[in-house]
C-alpha cells in the first residue's frame, strides 16, 4: 500500500490486508475493528458477572469509550515524550475515551528521578494512572530512587490524586460516559484567541471538568511554571492565593519545586469537594468532607455564589454505584449550592448551605468550609466572633481570617448533609 505512516508497512504484525472474512469482508476494512469488537465480547460477558467491567486495551477506535480504559502504549521516558500525553489524554477525551492515561514515568528506556517525580506530578491527573514500564528498563517505584525529596514529591501527588477522587468520579457520574473529564483550555473559554494560537500553555495546561485548571512542571531542571490564567478568576486549590491580578497577557510564573504539590488552580464560581490530606488509599476514603470555594472576583459583596456537586453513595462498590446512579431513572447528584454575603460596615457576614436534592438517603457530613474571594481584609475579621449559627441555634464552628479574602468554617462535631444551612455571626 501506499500509505506508510513512520515508514512502516500497515500489513507489520498482522496478516496481509488481501485477506478475506467471513461475509466477503477484507481484512484492509476489518481490521481496526478487532480491539472494539473483542472489547465489546469482554464486557458483554463481564457484565453478567459485575454492573460496571473493568476492562484496559490499547487497540481502540471510535465506540471503545463505552466498553473500556485505554492506555496510550508503549511511552518512551522522556521530558519530551511526557509532555506529548497531555495532547493524547485531550484527543482521547474529545474521541469519546475519557478514561485513558500514559504510562507514568514512561514504559521504554530508563527514566530519570526528576522525570519520575515530574511525570507524577502529571500523571495522577490521568483519568487512568499507573506507574508501568518493560523489564528491562530500571526500577521506578517511588522508593527505588533513594532520594527523600523524590519521594515526597510522588507521594505528595498521590495524595493529592486521592483528595480529589471523589470528585473525579462525581465527574464520570454526572457526565454518564457523555463528554470529555479532562478538556483543553479553549473548550471552556472559546473566545480566548490566545488559545488557538501556537503556544506552550495550549496544549501544556489542562482543565478537570469546568472547575479546575492544572498547569504541570514539564522541562528538566524547572523549578516554576509560566501558568496562563484565561479571562476568570482564580485560586490555588490548596492555599487559596489569588491570581485575579494580573498583566495583560494573563500570565504568572508560578514556583513549583520538588517537594511540594503539584500546582492546581480553582475557578471562581465553584466548589470542589475535597477528602482529608490523610488518605493514602481508596480505603481511608470516607464521607466526610471539605467544600473548597471559590467565587468570582468583583461579585458584589451581597452576592457571591458558588455552585458543585457530591454524591448521594456510601460505598462505591459497583453494585451500589449502577443500582443508585446509572439505572435508568436514578439520579445519585447532589448539586449543592453556597452563597456568601459580607457587609463592610456593620462586619456582619452570612453564609448559606445548600443541598438541591429533596431526599438525601446516605449520610455525608462536612468539617470544612473554605471560602476564597469572600471580601474580608484581615484586618477587619479582628473584630469579629468566632461562633457561628445554624438555623437559629449557637454551634461549634470556628472560623478563620489568616489572609485576606479567605475564610475557613470549621465544624465540630461535623455538619450533615441536607437541605439548607445559614451561618451567620
Amino acid at each position: 500500500l501506499p500509505f506508510t505512516p513512520g515508514n512502516t508497512n500497515l500489513e507489520r504484525k498482522t496478516i496481509s490486508f488481501d485477506a478475506v472474512h467471513y461475509g466477503g469482508i477484507e481484512e484492509f476494512y476489518a481490521h481496526s475493528l478487532f480491539g472494539l469488537l473483542e472489547q465489546k465480547a469482554t464486557y458483554n460477558y463481564l457484565k453478567k458477572k459485575t454492573p460496571l467491567p473493568f476492562i484496559l486495551t490499547r487497540a481502540n477506535m471510535f465506540g471503545t469509550g463505552k466498553y473500556a480504559a485505554h492506555w496510550f502504549g508503549d511511552t518512551t521516558s522522556g521530558w519530551t515524550e511526557m509532555r506529548y500525553t497531555i495532547g493524547e489524554l485531550l484527543n482521547y477525551n474529545m474521541w469519546g475515551i475519557p478514561h485513558s492515561g500514559a504510562d507514568i514515568c514512561g514504559f521504554m528506556k530508563d527514566t530519570t528521578p526528576e522525570l519520575c517525580a515530574r511525570w507524577t506530578q502529571l500523571g495522577v491527573f490521568y483519568p487512568f494512572s499507573r506507574n508501568h514500564n518493560e523489564l528491562t528498563a530500571r526500577d521506578q517505584e517511588p522508593w527505588a530512587f533513594g532520594d527523600d525529596t523524590i519521594l515526597k514529591t510522588i507521594r505528595l501527588a498521590i495524595v493529592f490524586k486521592y483528595m480529589i477522587l471523589k470528585h473525579y468520579y462525581t465527574l464520570f457520574i454526572q457526565q454518564r460516559g457523555i463528554g470529555t473529564i479532562v478538556k483543553p483550555l479553549f473548550f471552556e473559554f472559546p473566545n480566548d484567541k490566545r488559545l488557538f494560537a501556537k503556544n506552550d500553555f495550549v496544549d501544556e495546561q489542562f482543565l478537570i471538568g469546568k472547575s479546575l485548571m492544572v498547569a504541570p512542571v514539564l522541562y528538566k531542571g524547572a523549578t516554576s511554571v509560566n501558568v496562563y490564567f484565561p479571562e476568570d478568576s482564580w485560586y490555588n486549590l490548596l492555599t487559596g492565593e489569588s491570581y485575579n491580578s494580573l498583566p495583560s497577557n494573563r500570565q504568572k510564573t508560578i514556583p513549583a519545586p520538588l517537594g511540594e504539590y503539584p500546582l492546581v488552580f480553582i475557578r471562581g464560581g465553584y466548589i470542589v469537594p475535597m477528602q482529608d490530606d490523610k488518605v493514602k488509599s481508596s480505603d481511608d476514603l470516607s464521607n466526610v468532607f471539605t467544600l473548597v470555594t471559590a467565587f468570582k472576583a468583583g461579585e458584589s459583596a451581597q452576592e457571591k455564589t458558588a455552585t458543585g456537586n457530591l454524591l448521594d453513595l456510601e460505598s462505591y462498590a459497583p453494585e451500589d454505584v449502577q443500582a443508585r446512579c446509572l439505572d435508568e431513572g436514578t439520579n445519585c447528584v447532589i448539586p449543592i449550592e453556597i452563597k456568601f454575603n459580607w457587609n463592610p460596615s456593620t462586619k456582619k457576614y452570612s453564609l448559606s448551605f445548600e443541598a438541591n436534592k429533596s431526599k438525601i438517603e446516605k449520610k455525608l457530613y462536612i468539617k470544612k468550609i473554605s471560602v476564597y474571594g469572600s471580601g474580608i481584609k484581615k484586618a477587619d475579621f479582628s473584630s469579629l466572633m468566632s461562633k457561628a449559627t445554624i438555623k437559629g441555634t449557637e454551634i461549634n464552628v470556628h472560623v478563620e481570617c489568616d489572609s485576606d479574602n479567605i475564610l475557613k468554617f470549621n465544624f465540630t462535631p461535623d455538619i450533615q448533609v441536607h437541605g439548607k444551612y445559614v451561618i451567620e455571626n
